[in-house]
């Protein structure tokens, strides 16, 4: 599981070159999960699709990466508040990529 950051001023770039790195990790066959407010949804799926349909890329809310995380690390139990829910993903990211996160 690669986890790639990508941060900068307004107007530098950040959205086309994780669009551009999204796009080439999808055709690869690659699973691509973008985390973004749920409101960034649509400009975040108009970006991706400028250069045609893609594949592979899932657009995600932090809730809902913190779900499909526990899910695959077949973790996902009631639902939690709080602390509870945190420690319960960070154990499930120390299964998954086999050390704690950090």
């Amino acid at each position: 599981m690669a986890l790639r950051i990508v941060h900068g001023p307004p107007a530098s770039g950040k959205t086309h070159l994780a669009a551009t790195q999204a796009r080439e990790a999808a055709s690869g066959g690659e699973r691509v999960w973008w985390i973004a407010a749920g409101t960034l949804r649509s400009t975040v799926l108009r970006r991706l699709t400028e250069a045609g349909p893609v594949l592979g890329v899932e657009v995600l809310t932090w809730q809902q990466l913190c779900y499909r995380l526990l899910s695959d690390a077949r973790r996902l139990k009631p639902l939690l508040t709080g602390s509870g829910r945190l420690a319960t993903v960070g154990e499930a990211l120390r299964e998954v990529r086999g050390h704690p996160p950090m």
